[in-house]
């Protein structure tokens, strides 16, 4: 295991809730390092947002061990669990469950607000400046309910950079885009990550998708999910 992994699954078995936890993926190794851009692939029903749920922390592990950002997620005490969820930001398939009825000024940092003890003024002026990055500052006190499902999405990306990061996860995130509008979003991930970067402040971006040869002009790692099973190759083998 290389001590610099943010994230390190060991012959993990990922499953769903249904009445009782079912495997959907069996026997996953995979590390993930800072700085890298994955993507994994694979067809609908495949696992990929039972994956993601794992890796990120938010579902625990049928069988094997998570470790994230260091620590054993099964004997993670309560301050190690807050320090991961400070650290872990996540954009869900779809329109990206924000809250409908709040403003979009406040969906977009409620999660810093809370984890930073930031007040009202505060929490609302970095809210504009993560709206304007996205051109999105005439929408701070819109609500999510009455905005396209594209724009929610973007808001809810927003949301999980509002924050300092260390992982960012993707939930198929240019599912129903548009060509322009899957072209936004995979140069303004690339545009963020690169920023952080010069700033001292790489994160680990994941991201699932059917085809991820989509994602070739930024990410740098691909696996693949297929028949219950975890595949990762170099980005040199992808075409």
């Amino acid at each position: 295991m290389s001590h610099e992994a943010l994230v390190v699954l060991e012959r993990v078995c990922v499953g769903v809730e249904s009445g009782s936890p079912r495997a959907v993926l069996r026997d996953v190794s995979w590390e993930i390092a800072p700085g890298e851009w994955w993507v994994v692939s694979g067809e609908a029903a495949s696992g990929k947002s039972a994956l993601l749920a794992a890796a990120s922390g938010l579902v625990p592990p049928i069988e094997g061990t998570l470790r994230l950002l260091g620590v054993d997620v099964a004997r993670a005490t309560e301050s190690e669990r807050i320090a991961s969820r400070r650290a872990v930001g996540f954009v869900f398939e779809g329109a990206g469950r924000l809250l409908g009825k709040l403003p979009v000024w406040q969906n977009v940092t409620l999660g810093a607000a809370y984890h930073e003890n930031l007040d009202a003024d505060s929490a609302r002026s970095r809210a504009l400046a993560l709206l304007a990055l996205a051109g999105l500052e005439s929408l701070a006190d819109a609500t999510p309910a009455s905005l396209p499902v594209s724009v929610q999405r973007r808001l809810a990306l927003l949301r999980a950079l509002a924050a300092p990061l260390r992982l960012l996860f993707l939930d198929d995130p240019l599912r129903g885009l548009s060509e322009r509008e899957a072209s936004w979003w995979l140069d303004f991930v690339a545009r963020e990550r690169e920023r952080r970067l010069a700033e001292g402040t790489p994160f680990a971006i994941v991201s699932t998708g059917l085809d991820a040869g989509a994602f070739a002009s930024g990410a740098d790692r691909f696996a693949s999910l297929s028949e219950g099973r975890f595949d990762s190759r170099p980005a040199q083998e992808l075409a």
